[in-house]
């Protein structure tokens, strides 16, 4: 309580569990809180981040990593909230989780953590290593389970790699619990709408400002 989390990783223990649906959606909800939130597209091999929210995903994330961007040049404000960033992920490296181990993701990582909620959205934990060495650079993840398709030990091995990795495993989120039929919930269900496409999006700023810089010139 007295030191929470400032860099969350949102992972899964397979493809298809839903974490991205879960990740964008928790950085919304987090943004109408009144707090600031930059969601960071971690997925270096298949992202979503710039598909689901309707941006440009030209350049991001690997770009400051290769020290071809700076921060300000890539973050990007959306349309959604005034109080919601993206770094997307920008080109697909060849070398994903050499690029998400390096310190100057690490450092990347505290910097907007110094302004902001970080939300990552990692890669699975069992096909790559990517997701555990982001939840390590984190302050820790969420595994992300789809009820009725995610097997006990899938989760107990994905846990297993966070915990080899270091990383501290945060809770986990189940997610497509039935609302219908003999398998329903009994619990409800918050039915509001979700990312989409085509949301539009507003720079933050084009110029290589500092980052503080960036995100108060939003502010205005």
């Amino acid at each position: 309580m007295d030191d929470p989390p400032r860099v969350i990783v949102l992972t899964s223990p397979v493809p298809g569990d839903g974490k991205s649906t879960v990740v964008a959606n928790l950085a919304l909800a987090i943004a109408e809180s009144g707090r600031r939130v930059v969601l960071v597209d971690g997925d270096l091999r298949r992202p979503t981040v710039a598909e689901s929210f309707g941006v440009s995903g030209a350049a991001g994330l690997t770009d400051v990593l290769v020290g071809s961007a700076q921060i300000g040049q890539v973050l990007q404000r959306t349309a959604w909230h005034r109080n919601l960033y993206l770094l997307t992920s920008g080109t697909v490296p060849p070398n994903p989780s050499e690029l998400v181990g390096t310190q100057v993701m690490r450092d990347l990582l505290r910097e907007l953590s110094e302004h902001a909620i970080v939300l990552v959205d990692a890669p699975p934990l069992l096909p790559v290593t990517d997701g555990a060495i982001l939840a390590n650079q984190a302050d820790g993840a969420i595994v992300v389970v789809r009820a009725g398709r995610t097997h006990i030990d899938e989760l107990g091995k994905a846990l297993s790699n966070l915990a080899k990795a270091g990383a501290v495993a945060l809770g986990i989120v189940i997610n497509r619990i039935p609302v219908k039929g003999m398998d329903r919930a009994g619990y409800g269900y918050y039915g509001g709408g979700y990312v989409g496409k085509n949301a539009g999006y507003v720079s933050a700023n084009p110029d290589a400002a500092p980052l503080h810089e960036v995100l108060a010139e939003a502010e205005r």
